[in-house]
């Protein structure tokens, strides 16, 4: 792990539904200022793990510090704690409350933590024409949706923002822009960040770390470099093998390294 003060850490957080274990004594770290990836396919558990981070979910044991408090040792987490951990969720438009225009959204979330609310510095810093806050979540793109998530996650002054798959609905020509956005926004605000996707390519240049989930467990881990261009555990090669390229026969590492 790279040496940094943590924001985060996670020890061998577990998980059940019924009698199946979705998460199995996951370790994780988050320093200040950094950007985590955490990949993996489908149904491997990554936002199961992240709601219980943001304390939507409960989990079955284990420790997790924010700062040098251990949230699951609290009964109910304090206003203050809830406000330190933000999340944006995978399906942006659904998360919003669709009678609500995007300013009264943004307002609420502000509101609700007793903090000022600043809207023509907040649609600025996320790229976002002041024109579309009397819209409401159907008028906006895909884009600018995701956009308006994030603004709403900010306007809270996170110290841990969580993205989970902030990617994955939007066009190939505009994600690589919410992606620099969260770029700016850690060098901004110094605002560490974790990052949930399926999509590999789309951390090189971004993360500083990235853990890799299979089946609920954290089968390696390593900077973006390493698990980009020297995956040691077969399921992290499989992943990256399992990355369209323009020609299918280019399915090998050098070849993966030049095209990304």
């Amino acid at each position: 792990m790279l040496k940094k003060p943590l924001i985060l850490k996670a020890e061998n957080i577990n998980k059940q539904f019924g009698s199946s274990y979705v998460l199995k004594e996951v370790n994780l770290e988050i320093g200040i200022g950094q950007i985590i990836g955490l990949v993996g396919e489908s149904g491997c558990g990554k936002t199961t793990f992240a709601r219980i981070i943001a304390g939507l979910e409960t989990a079955l044991g284990g420790n997790l510090f924010l700062e040098n408090i251990n949230l699951l040792a609290e009964e109910k987490r304090s206003k203050k704690l809830k406000q330190k951990i933000q999340m944006i969720f995978q399906n942006a438009a659904g998360s919003f409350n669709p009678k609500y225009k995007i300013i009264d959204s943004l307002k609420q979330a502000s509101v609700e933590h007793n903090l000022p609310f600043e809207p023509e510095a907040l649609f600025e810093q996320i790229g976002l024409s002041l024109d579309l806050k009397d819209r409401f979540p159907h008028e906006l793109s895909g884009g600018q949706m995701q956009r308006a998530a994030i603004a709403r996650a900010i306007a809270c002054k996170p110290s841990l923002l969580i993205a989970d798959e902030p990617t994955s609905a939007l066009d190939v020509s505009i994600r690589r822009h919410i992606l620099n956005l969260i770029k700016d926004l850690r060098a901004k605000q110094n605002l560490s960040c974790l990052i949930i996707t399926h999509d590999l390519p789309s951390l090189k240049g971004l993360a500083d770390y990235v853990y890799v989930m299979n089946n609920g467990s954290i089968v390696e881990s390593g900077t973006t470099e390493q698990i980009l261009n020297c995956p040691q555990e077969s399921y992290t090669k499989r992943l990256i093998m399992a990355i369209p390229s323009i020609n299918p026969a280019d399915k090998t590492f050098e070849k993966f390294k030049t095209l990304h």
